[in-house]
């Protein structure tokens, strides 16, 4: 099974998280999902759910569509 998308995934949420300086734990209270699903996520150890990702798009304030641009991950 191919993870390259699971992998990209993980690293656009720990990037965005980082440009705006939140914890892991504030990310989670502001996308209002567990701490444990973000850090889940970043470590590329589960594939996400649609309402997670509207949930974190929301926290972010981009589009869904936006967490699947890669065009910003090395």
């Amino acid at each position: 099974m191919d993870n390259r998308l699971r992998y990209q995934f993980g690293k656009k949420i720990r990037l965005e998280r980082n440009r705006r300086n939140l914890t892991q734990s504030a990310l989670a209270e502001k996308a209002d999902i567990g701490e444990k699903v973000v850090g889940e996520i970043e470590r590329f150890e589960v594939s996400t759910t649609i309402d997670t990702i509207e949930k974190l798009a929301k926290a972010f304030n981009l589009q869904p569509k936006d967490l699947f641009d890669f065009s910003d991950i090395l």
